[in-house]
């Protein structure tokens, strides 16, 4: 048989029903359905039709004209996806501006900057390594991660071609064996290739791109495969993970050019056996999944069979291959509404969602996704379709009429589409930024190291105040407004027990009587409200093992008081730095990100860049020990949220034998029991309920039961040197957990208290660690 050749890069009815498949698959996942958890492939699937359908236009231009014209390519790129995206980009701000609370304005600002740049998957990237932005809810923008991939190869692939294929190729052509003597350069420049005659061999041309799409093929593969096991959420979004498959899609179209056309009997069997192996991915896949990595063969495979099924496969149409269903109508309707469905849906899903802490459900996800399809219709034919133009892959140039063409369009101003489009950018780019910055204005703490410190919040103080009322705005505390009380000697410690909740107080009692308005931080900044630790750079981040040393005080003092282990020893800085400075002692501390003392391998939870075993938690720790050797503190302090080893058993053993080597190094070593961690977000959760606050409840015992407290009693059990404190009866001393104690919020998230909170607690915790401190 003949090679099929460029009459291969024809318009195709079957992508279209691919394309009608991804989005579909992409859009029921996002809906909630539960029978497809791994509807997210979808996006691979575009992504082999993208780098399919750009590299084919791309060998048809080279092989007729001996190049690309990179402004033609770049003002047609534009033209095909810049105007949609960048309207519903500026929709999208604008409905977050009307209907989500002002916690979530500046993340959705930044998003639609990243987003208008082409660039919102590095962003995302970052983010998912960001210790505390776990708990954030998904951008309305989110799904732009796509676009930013694809733009990225629309940006660089055009140019590894013109460097290794068409300038390749010309230089070989013009080796000097013309029968005139001359240069075949020369000879070519006088004598153009007529109409219709490709000015290089379309076979020769697709053989270098074969090889480059190869080459970036591995490279990008071998990356994926072994970065996503140590970082799936980054790997997720990052183009060098993703590059392989648009580089399948790329080698696809360069086989097409120089395979045979295949028989129909294995046109079938290959369409049906594509799509099966699509279909498996959707049903099978979940967010569980270990992805991109070699697992996103099955995806991106299945799509390129799909797409070799469908080459030549004209007498096919009606006959037994997967094509007759791909090319029906509504197959093809849905596929040429597929790029404005995937960009309108997610917003509307998303900022439906912010209303429901428990997600959407199904009903109402269902009725989204539909809703979402007018909406894509009409953003098809008001914006998509008009500035799509008339670039039809069938009328691909020959070199001299690209060259007049070039000529008119210098004439009229070449560059006039990509200046709209710059300027348009622009403008979406400054709305993303107002958006941002007004959120950020209008959320920011008084501190400029982000904590309140307790400014007109009695929090957890109120429990041992007799005439409890918030504490005036100068930094104290209604129970601890004379300081001098709280400097009480060692002695004196020893001799009286320390205050505890009186019998029957609860902080549910009081959610009843409580505006939105008294509570300290503001919800809407209660997210920024951390440890200044936290602010000062102080905690290691999760991909980081170095043992950094923070220093709060004066070196020489006679006490020192070290801090280390994970982020919820640092939430507790603010119940102890300050009155540690008060007394003159020194505090150091060594804090690392969902890192506990340990001298196991912990697993990294997914929400933090996981699951894998976390060995820059085990390399951290055996740094921090022999730095702990060195500093010969006074007091340890340390705590622990919940983990698992890596072997999935308890991570107690592990923090027992941890704890041995610190009680080893310091006169006195001391572990604070985890509080009960709430079951979301809570300063969004009060933001949504702001008319009735205790919905942002919890229950006390699963709360204690996610947190670190059970593995800290049992590993306090095996190392009988350590002093446990536990404070949890003034956070939440009754069955339900409130999310304001005092007017304080609690939490910054789910689990780490705010630096207001914690403020609040010195006073309990110190009267227990001064009775430690006299033993």
């Amino acid at each position: 048989m003949p090679p099929t050749g460029l009459a291969a890069h024809r318009f195709r009815a079957d992508i279209q029903g691919i394309r009608a498949l991804a989005v579909l698959s992409v859009l029921l996942f996002h809906a909630g359905l539960p029978w497809l958890p791994g509807g997210y492939v979808g996006v691979d699937v575009f992504f082999v039709i993208s780098g399919f359908l750009i590299t084919g236009l791309l060998i048809k231009e080279i092989s007729r004209t001996g190049g690309v014209c990179l402004t033609d390519f770049y003002v047609r790129r534009v033209r095909r996806i810049l105007p949609a995206a960048l309207v519903v980009i500026a929709l999208t701000l604008a409905a977050g501006w009307a209907f989500l609370p002002l916690s979530r304005w500046e993340s959705l600002g930044w998003t639609g900057l990243w987003a208008a740049l082409s660039v919102a998957n590095w962003s995302l990237a970052a983010d998912s390594t960001d210790y505390f932005n776990a708990d954030a809810a998904p951008s309305p923008l989110q799904h732009y991660w796509s676009l930013g991939v694809e733009e990225q190869y629309y940006l660089v692939w055009p140019l590894l071609l013109v460097a290794f294929v068409a300038f390749a190729l010309r230089r070989r052509a013009a080796a000097p064996t013309g029968t005139d003597g001359r240069p075949r350069r020369r000879a070519a420049r006088q004598a153009a290739p007529t109409a219709g005659e490709p000015a290089l061999d379309p076979r020769a041309v697709a053989i270098r791109v074969l090889l480059v799409a190869a080459v970036v093929s591995v490279v990008s593969l071998v990356h994926s495969v072994l970065y996503t096991p140590q970082n799936p959420g980054a790997a997720y979004f990052i183009t060098t993970t993703r590059a392989w498959e648009l580089g399948v899609g790329a080698a696809l179209a360069a086989l097409v050019v120089l395979l045979p056309a295949l028989p129909a009997r294995l046109r079938v069997v290959l369409g049906w056996t594509g799509l099966a192996m699509v279909l498996a991915a959707v049903v099978v896949f979940t967010e569980e999944t270990v992805f991109p990595g070699y697992k996103a063969a099955v995806p991106v495979v299945g799509s390129a069979l799909m797409i070799l099924a469908g080459t030549h496969a004209e007498g096919d149409r009606h006959g037994a291959g997967v094509g007759t269903l791909l090319s029906s109508r509504p197959a093809r309707w849905v596929g040429d509404l597929s790029y404005s469905l995937y960009l309108v849906h997610w917003p509307v899903i998303a900022i439906a969602s912010w209303r429901f802490a428990e997600g959407l459900p199904l009903w109402l996800g269902l009725v989204l996704a539909a809703a979402s399809v007018p909406v894509a219709w009409l953003l098809r034919i008001a914006v998509e379709k008009p500035f799509m133009g008339s670039h039809s892959a069938a009328a691909s140039p020959t070199a001299a009429q690209t060259r007049a063409k070039a000529r008119r369009r210098r004439r009229r101003g070449t560059l006039r589409p990509l200046l709209a489009g710059g300027l348009a950018t622009a403008g979406v780019c400054a709305l993303a930024l107002a958006l941002a910055f007004t959120a950020s204005q209008r959320t920011a703490l008084p501190d400029t190291e982000g904590a309140v410190a307790g400014a007109g919040a009695a929090g957890a103080g109120i429990a041992t105040d007799e005439d409890p009322e918030p504490g005036p705005a100068d930094g104290t505390t209604a129970a601890g407004s004379n300081r001098a009380e709280a400097l009480a000697s060692a002695e004196d410690a020893e001799a009286e027990e320390p205050a505890s909740p009186p019998e029957g107080w609860d902080p549910m009692d009081e959610l009843a009587g409580l505006s939105v308005d008294q509570i300290v931080p503001a919800p809407s900044s209660g997210s920024r409200d951390g440890s200044p630790l936290l602010y000062r750079d102080c905690q290691v981040e999760a991909a980081d093992d170095t043992a950094k040393r923070c220093e709060d005080g004066d070196p020489d003092a006679d006490t020192t008081v070290l801090l280390v282990g994970d982020s919820h020893v640092h939430h507790w800085s603010e119940a102890i730095v300050d009155e540690a400075l008060e007394r003159g002692w020194n505090v150091v501390s060594y804090v690392k990100g969902a890192c506990p003392i340990t001298t196991h391998t912990v697993e990294l939870s997914e929400e933090n860049g996981g699951p894998r075993p976390f060995t820059e938690c085990t390399s951290w720790n055996e740094k921090v020990i022999k730095e702990v050797e060195a500093e010969q503190a006074d007091v340890i302090i340390t705590s622990a949220s919940f983990y698992r080893d890596a072997d999935g058993s308890s991570a107690a053993d592990g923090m027992a034998e941890g704890w041995k080597k610190l009680v080893a190094h310091a006169d006195h070593t001391v572990v604070l029991a985890d509080p009960p961690h709430a079951s979301r977000p809570v300063p969004e959760c009060v933001e949504r309920h702001s008319d009735d606050i205790a919905a942002c409840s919890w229950d006390r015992e699963e709360g204690l039961a996610d947190s670190g407290t059970p593995d800290i009693l049992a590993a306090a059990e095996q190392v009988p040197e350590v002093e446990v404190i536990d404070l949890n009866d003034f956070i939440c001393p009754g069955p339900v957990c409130a999310p304001v104690v005092g007017n304080a919020l609690v939490y910054m998230d789910s689990h780490h208290m705010t630096a207001t909170f914690s403020h609040s607690l010195d006073d309990a915790l110190w009267e227990r660690l001064d009775r430690v401190i006299a033993d």
